[in-house]
């Protein structure tokens, strides 16, 4: 775990809390609940730019139209799609790229539009590559 960076409190608290929280003061506005079931892609200047975002909200469709000042970030399927927790007295359900809609849209970019790269080549192996993790939090250092 050398190569992995480490934050003074949890990565969710240090990172996700404060990047949010300034974007938020600046305007961006953050859809939860929501999944991202498409993206409508138009050919910009001889390459591909996302025109149209296609979602669900809940049991809803919807769509968002992008405009071409608009920014999309797109956070294809990762190691940490899919994940779960567990508790102090069970084990984290195993789930698989199934579970996650990030493996099931790259997938489907990827065979629309060959840019988007092979996704099987990080996903079809998942027992091969799959991460546990643990954190533990105490007022000591007897443990280590």
């Amino acid at each position: 775990l050398a190569g992995v960076k480490r934050t003074v409190y949890n990565q969710y608290d240090s990172l996700v809390r404060p990047l949010a929280a300034w974007l938020e003061e600046r305007g961006v506005h953050f859809a939860r609940d929501t999944l991202v079931t498409d993206l409508v892609l138009a050919p910009i200047g001889g390459k591909s730019a996302v025109s149209r975002i296609l979602l669900r909200h809940g049991e809803a469709a919807d769509a968002i139209d992008v405009r071409p000042e608009d920014l999309v970030f797109f956070q294809n399927g990762s190691m940490t799609d899919a994940s779960s927790l567990g508790s102090m007295t069970s084990a984290p359900p195993h789930r698989t790229k199934h579970d996650s809609g990030g493996w099931a849209l790259w997938e489907k970019l990827a065979a629309e539009h060959p840019g988007f790269g092979n996704p099987a080549a990080f996903n079809s192996s998942i027992a091969e590559s799959c991460w546990i993790s643990f954190t533990v939090t105490q007022g000591n250092t007897r443990f280590f």
